[in-house]
């Protein structure tokens, strides 16, 4: 059995990959929050996009409407899907030297504004569900990768 010392020379000598354990932890959160996001919000056509309390969009516009069935575009859900510029533009990046998610485009960040206003509630953000769904990922990674350090230890 090591002693406290040992123990305590271990986790010292350890402490780069374990620091490193936490920006891992971060970009895992950031790719799988993108998942959660893109689960909800990127419809099959006809599927329907949710926002953050699971309810499906409000109809399109009258006029947006006649626009789309005339250019051969499913009218019956919301699935934000003409181009495929605003899912596209969504991206992992960084605020802050942390993991983050955005829109590189102001005019995908203008859509996504005005969605969200129409719909009167937040499409692109996670929801609590997928908040706790983004933790337990974080919760399993950390785990398994201190799990990896611990083993090289003896």
């Amino acid at each position: 059995m090591a002693t406290a010392k040992e123990i305590e020379k271990k986790i010292i000598d350890s402490l780069p990959e374990i620091e490193k354990i936490g920006y891992d932890s971060e970009l895992i959160a950031a790719q799988r929050s993108l998942e959660l996001l893109f689960a909800r919000t990127f419809a099959a056509p006809g599927d329907g996009v949710r926002d953050v309390d699971n309810a499906k969009l409000k109809p399109y516009t009258l006029p947006y409407a006649k626009w789309r069935a005339k250019r051969g575009y499913q009218i019956k859900n919301k699935d934000l899907q003409v181009t495929g510029a605003l899912h596209e533009s969504i991206q992992v990046g960084s605020s802050d030297g942390r993991p983050a998610l955005g829109f590189l485009t102001e005019r995908s960040t203008l859509i996504a504004t005005y969605q969200e206003e129409q719909q009167g509630n937040i499409i692109f953000s996670l929801n609590a569900e997928e908040v706790e769904e983004v933790k337990k990922t974080i919760a399993e990674f950390a785990i398994n990768r201190m799990s990896e350090i611990v083993k090289t230890w003896s």
